[in-house]
């Protein structure tokens, strides 16, 4: 991966991953909210999200077992899920928006499973050293609610 080495590759996963999550969960509904976007509307967006985080993984866990590609599903998923995230920066309308939230969630969905198999197998089991990393995760939350709390001030 570039020339960085796993552990250094895990950490900065971990922080972009969750540090995502750190813009998208608490202030999604304020992006929407300013897009002049309905009640109702925003409820099928959260909907379309929430249903992702239930049908995706197993979908995926499948896709990365029949494949023996873990790695490959997990970069697909990244790379669809930024093309999917991308789309909320043009404004096309609703539907649209709600097309590219799918595919955003659908596909961020494929990360977070195999990149917890990709530590583990990269760690040896290694708990200790897994916890040192998975911390990066909730660094890069807090990090990116702070930051784009900053952000939406101005």
């Amino acid at each position: 991966m570039f020339g960085i080495s796993a552990r250094p590759a895990l950490v900065l996963a971990y922080f972009t991953y969750f540090g995502v999550l750190g813009i998208f969960v608490p202030y999604f509904g304020l992006f929407l909210d300013g897009r002049g976007l309905s009640s109702a509307d925003i409820g099928l967006l959260l909907a379309i999200v929430t249903a992702s985080r239930i049908v995706g993984p197993s979908v995926w866990a499948l896709v990365a077992e029949r494949s023996g590609k873990p790695l490959w599903v997990m970069r697909i998923g990244a790379l669809l899920a930024s093309v999917g995230w991308l789309s909320s920066f043009a404004d096309y309308g609703f539907w649209p928006l709600l097309a590219g939230f799918a595919l955003f969630s659908f596909f961020w969905t494929a990360i977070l499973p195999q990149l917890e198999v990709s530590a583990f197998t990269f760690l040896n089991d290694d708990t200790q050293a897994y916890s040192r990393i998975r911390t990066a995760g909730s660094v890069g939350y807090i990090v990116l609610v702070m930051l784009g709390g900053w952000l939406f001030e101005r």
